[in-house]
């Protein structure tokens, strides 16, 4: 008896010429087990058809964790999301949550203790439900049988066979959290049994893990027009099915002056098919309004603390969002189309501090650079259209330098790489000031926030608002040539 080659496998199942997907140690997505050495016949192949998170057995949890390990060997900060509990944020309250206990219902490494991942902002949460007996309707309030928990029905939803509800907050609701197998009913007679609460970090099915096993991030930005709550105006679209946001801080907890004050962060990322919507009359990208992909702040005293109180008492009393972005930071958004044409790409969004004399005085965030193209234009590059268009992973680095207080000698830097690591797309910048006020360094990282369509008004119906992290990984040089060189030499344990 023997086990049929790898390099069997490719010459049978991939074209000639075409590169063979790498899988995570966590699972593979195909199992063979040979009855017989006298033919392939005997082969016999075991798929996943679930999108339920997988056990894993001793072996690949060993492989997984090598590669986490091995990451961590070569960069400062690294998660492939397979070490961590799988979580679905049941118990995390609407709005924004930041934690750095086990307590905070934030997502947890797999011995119980507390991950890097400390600051999270929810919108609504979803649910999986067995097939209803009746019927569940928007704005339905519904109930548990055991738990007690109330919530309304923001949208009704059906996935590959699998039924949900998107869960929203209002009159009649309540903050508890339904428990798995037990009874749900609207009280007009629809009834349904509890499966569990949406994952936000696990298994998410083949292709939206990185290299088809093991674990990843779902970010799910909610509709801007009713946030979490239940409105008959929220369309339905998909919510619930990740947080809008999910953050890490590595200050040391006492001065904004602690963290890199040059960063490299690089993430493998995919869109969800449906991102972004097409006019059906022109057949063209309809305007994609602002998605805010991540942000990279400075300043820092805790996950949503910006500053020493001395400094925090010299800020504008109007600024509202001090401590979700600080004074001196950058907002990496997904852009393009309208004016743009058919290209999506990321685009910088560049804040500094400025004094404000008016009313209100005190020190506030001044944009300075709004939405410029990570790109060039006429090389076309960095353009992930074409990621989207044929439902691929890519990898993102940026690259920020925060300069010196006072000093033009800010810099920043992005690259865009295929699945395959080849770098795609390029972009620089140097002679900026980003600190005007302020002598601090980056020391916090937030995936996500929010989606903004046109006017602020309601997205596009059937925009699928979900897209998928793995593999984030921080440091203080590059780290895409090195990432993918780990990789290859990882291949037979990914």
């Amino acid at each position: 008896m023997g086990l049929v080659s790898s390099s069997l496998i490719g010459r049978l199942f991939f074209k000639a010429g075409e590169r063979m997907p790498r899988f995570k140690g966590s699972v593979f997505l195909f199992a063979w087990t040979c009855l017989c050495v006298s033919t392939l016949l005997s082969c016999r192949e075991i798929t996943s058809t679930s999108s339920a998170p997988v056990s894993l057995n001793p072996t690949t949890q060993k492989t997984a964790a090598d590669w986490q390990l091995t990451l961590e060997n070569h960069f400062d900060m690294a998660e492939t999301f397979d070490a961590l509990r799988d979580w679905d944020g049941s118990v995390v309250p609407n709005g924004y949550s930041w934690s750095t206990t086990t307590s905070g219902g934030l997502p947890k490494k797999a011995d119980g203790s507390s991950s890097r991942w400390s600051y999270t902002t929810v919108s609504h949460k979803a649910i999986e439900i067995t097939a209803p007996i009746g019927s569940f309707s928007k704005l339905d309030i519904v109930s548990g049988s055991i738990s007690g928990a109330k919530a309304g029905i923001a949208s009704v939803r059906t996935e590959a066979g699998k039924h949900y509800l998107v869960l929203g907050y209002g009159t009649g609701t309540n903050s508890l959290s339904f428990q798995p197998n037990e009874l749900l009913s609207n009280g007009t007679g629809a009834t349904a049994t509890v499966v569990r609460y949406v994952k936000w970090i696990g298994y998410h099915g083949p292709d939206y893990v990185w290299q088809g096993a093991g674990k990843s991030l779902c970010i799910n930005y909610g509709d801007f027009t009713a946030g979490g709550s239940v409105n008959s105006e929220y369309p339905d679209n998909v919510a619930g099915f990740g947080p809008s946001r999910l953050g890490t801080f590595f200050g040391d907890g006492l001065t904004g002056k602690s963290g890199y004050k040059k960063i490299h962060v690089f993430m493998m990322a995919k869109l969800a098919p449906g991102f972004v919507k097409k006019d059906p009359g022109t057949g063209k990208y309809i305007y994609i309004g602002t998605v805010k992909m991540f942000d990279l702040v400075s300043g820092f005293t805790a996950p949503d603390k910006w500053g020493t109180p001395a400094e925090a008492a010299l800020v504008s009393s109007e600024i509202n969002n001090i401590n979700e972005y600080g004074l001196n930071f950058y907002i990496f958004n997904l852009f393009g189309t309208g004016s743009y044409g058919e290209r999506l790409f990321y685009a910088e969004n560049a804040f500094t501090a400025i004094y404000k004399t008016t009313e209100n005085p005190g020190w506030a965030m001044n944009q300075v650079v709004g939405n410029r193209p990570l790109s060039s234009t006429s090389m076309n590059d960095n353009d992930i259209t074409s990621f989207y268009e044929a439902g691929s992973w890519y990898g993102i680095e940026v690259a920020a330098d925060i300069g010196t207080l006072g000093g033009a000698d800010a810099t920043l830097e992005s690259w865009i790489y295929d699945s395959n690591g080849v770098e795609r797309g390029h972009f620089s910048e140097s002679g900026n000031n980003r600190l005007l006020q302020f002598d601090h360094l980056y020391n916090k990282v937030v995936l996500g926030g929010n989606r903004i369509c046109t006017g602020y008004g309601t997205c596009p119906l059937g925009q699928d608002n979900r897209w998928y992290a793995d593999d984030f990984i921080i440091h203080g040089s590059r780290i895409g040539p090195n990432y993918f060189r780990l990789l290859e030499q990882n291949e037979s344990g990914r």
